[in-house]
């Protein structure tokens, strides 16, 4: 590999690393809003958290946006982009967190079944929400720590 593809190759695991905490943002504060709106449905915070969610596409749009423009622009053929798809330590690290977000959906449901037996509201609503929401964010967190 030359000097110039070291150069890409970095660049494009910065971008990526930067691509992953976006996405574990927007995951946590989609699971906050989803758990607000179903814990308090009658309440201002749940309507106006729903008026939030009408323009949290619009900044999701922007942070992909400002990423790409530093360095997530490469053709899928290109060598950089293959050594950083093939790397074999990222690739082991991803199925560990295949792994890690699968056992910790697991865990939480009996947890959450206990927990959410004190709540009125439809309680399998919550307890989905949650567990996407846990799940994702193990997947992602996992990835981010396990990864170089």
């Amino acid at each position: 590999m030359q000097k110039s593809d070291t150069a890409k190759t970095d660049q494009l695991i910065h971008a990526s690393r930067t691509m992953l905490w976006l996405a574990l943002i927007v995951v946590i504060l989609l699971g906050v809003i989803a758990l607000a709106i179903n814990l308090f449905p009658e309440s201002g915070w749940g309507n106006r958290l729903q008026q939030f969610l009408q323009i949290l596409p619009i900044f999701i749009i922007a942070g992909i946006f400002s990423v790409r423009k530093k360095g997530l622009r490469s053709a899928p053929n290109d060598s950089a982009m293959k050594a950083v798809l093939e790397d074999e330590l990222r690739i082991a690290s991803v199925q560990r967190a295949y792994r890690y977000g699968f056992m910790s959906v697991l865990l939480a449901q009996p947890v959450l079944a206990v927990l959410l037996q004190f709540t009125e509201q439809n309680n399998v609503w919550i307890m989905s929400s949650m567990s996407l929401t846990l799940g994702l964010c193990v997947f992602i967190a996992t990835i981010l720590i396990l990864d170089r």
